[in-house]
């Protein structure tokens, strides 16, 4: 730097770093999408354009990185089933929680898909625990709001709520996002759902 240039506001450093950390944990996902767990740093630094070291100040560790990752999928599953929890209409509750699970399918799925080839994470029972209370806990509020049907235990209806994520992802390619994704909605309203009232 010569001795009459400013240094950069701390503020524009911030703005900088944070938009690293953005490009570096968006690229991380289209690797970790492509090769599983065993992502290269040095292929996810090409993915973001940014330096290597870049990577690192970021995320200091592979393993730190991937965690970061998972945690984006697990902040944005328990915000969709919290949303769905705040809207006392069970029913409405219902379809918001199927509308956003297209949604995290398109962010997340091929995340997914890569967590279910891979080993399994540390944390990754106790997130996958803990959401599945909270999701089960609005179940058992539509079940009991007669909004699901009463011969449909409770355990059958997460795992077909759960399936909707990779049913959606399998054919999305073959008949489009918008036609996937009211299939897969309206296979689950027939399944499980009671008739709406007239």
């Amino acid at each position: 730097m010569s001795p009459g240039e400013l240094a950069p506001p701390q503020e524009h450093l911030r703005a900088d770093a944070r938009a690293n950390r953005e490009r570096v944990i968006a690229a991380a996902r289209t690797v970790m999408a492509k090769s599983g767990l065993g992502v290269d740093m040095r292929d996810v630094a090409q993915e973001a354009g940014v330096g290597v070291a870049t990577v690192y100040r970021t995320y200091k560790t592979r393993e730190v990185m991937i965690e970061a990752v998972i945690n984006d999928l697990i902040d944005d599953l328990t915000g969709l089933i919290d949303r769905a929890h705040r809207i006392t209409d069970s029913r409405l509750a219902i379809e918001n929680l199927l509308a956003g699970t297209w949604e995290m399918a398109e962010r997340h799925g091929d995340i997914v898909d890569a967590l279910q080839r891979g080993p399994e994470q540390a944390g990754a029972g106790e997130h996958r625990t803990r959401l599945q209370a909270r999701a089960g806990a609005l179940l058992q509020r539509a079940l009991a709001d007669g909004v699901i049907r009463a011969d449909c235990p409770l355990p059958y209806v997460m795992a077909n709520l759960s399936s909707l994520f990779t049913l959606y992802l399998a054919v999305r390619g073959q008949i489009g996002p918008e036609a996937a994704a009211e299939a897969c909605a309206e296979g689950f309203r027939r399944a499980v759902l009671t008739p709406k009232s007239p």
